[in-house]
């Protein structure tokens, strides 16, 4: 079986899509248009993803107060070792919580 940014297996491709409804609808009905042989085989409603759900509650704490702050803004409203000192937290592990929680927010997981 080869591994591409979907599963083909025997010349079939496998998807898993997930995401809001009226996109995913969007999505269905121009691969429609496009007369591709394809079979979908289940639609089922999915829980949305949020950030609460995906980081522990320490990561999620420095997270917001990274987002408050102003760290993620252009140009930086606060570098990040004053948010470490105002979070209480040394600056190399503020580093590698944010980038963790950049981590989980950016792939879901």
């Amino acid at each position: 079986m080869r591994e591409l940014p979907f599963r083909v297996k025997r010349g079939v491709a496998s998807w898993t899509v997930e995401g809001p409804r009226p996109r995913v609808a969007a999505l269905l009905t121009a691969l429609a248009r496009r007369r591709l042989n394809m079979k979908v085989r289940s639609l089922r409603p999915g829980g949305t993803l949020t950030p609460s759900a995906l980081l522990t509650a320490r990561q999620d704490e420095l997270f917001r107060r990274a987002v408050r702050s102003g760290y993620y803004e252009v140009p930086r409203r606060i570098s990040l070792s004053q948010l470490a000192r105002r979070a209480g937290v040394a600056v190399s592990t503020l580093s590698v919580t944010l980038a963790i929680a950049e981590r989980k927010l950016l792939t879901g997981r």
